[in-house]
């Protein structure tokens, strides 16, 4: 007999199986039915939002793009499929133009530095907790000695 709580149930074999609240401790459940506290090869249960769960070991993909061009002109791509943007772009013209690779809302854009430019990307939205391949920018015509685009893994998204 399945004890009952406020919440989401799961489907399937496990069928009955309440899934904790964000207020309360995370619990897991392994394939058999079986209490797996302390198995960490099981899902911790860290929230529960809007009908979605989320795993506390979950992790949403963050990547960075670093621009550096000492003079001023130039452009160059966040990512081979998207359109070029101005060597110091704001974050609003990277975010929007990485929507157009991505969807709308499922990456965030923000930036620090004034040459060299941060771009810090996190996605999320349909791509929450996924593995993201790395963006692959491209320096369409920047200028200045040592300049480019280089992207780096912040933290890679996992399920």
């Amino acid at each position: 007999m399945a004890v009952e709580k406020a919440g989401i149930h799961l489907t399937g074999a496990d069928s009955g199986w309440p899934v904790a609240a964000a207020t309360e401790p995370p619990y897991v459940k392994d394939g058999d039915g079986n209490d797996g506290i302390g198995n960490d090869d099981n899902p911790h249960v860290s929230s529960v939002a809007g009908g979605i769960v989320t795993d506390e070991d979950s992790q949403n993909e963050i990547q960075t793009l670093t621009v550096t061009a000492p003079t001023a002109s130039g452009t160059w791509k966040p990512t081979t499929a998207s359109a070029a943007v101005a060597r110091g772009a704001s974050a609003t013209v990277v975010q929007t133009a990485l929507e157009a690779v991505f969807g709308v809302g499922n990456v965030t854009v923000g930036r620090s530095g004034s040459g060299p430019w941060v771009y810090t990307i996190t996605f999320g939205g349909a791509l929450t907790d996924t593995d993201i391949d790395a963006l692959v920018p491209v320096d369409v015509d920047l200028a200045g000695t040592n300049h480019g685009v280089v992207q780096a893994d912040v933290s890679q998204g996992s399920p």
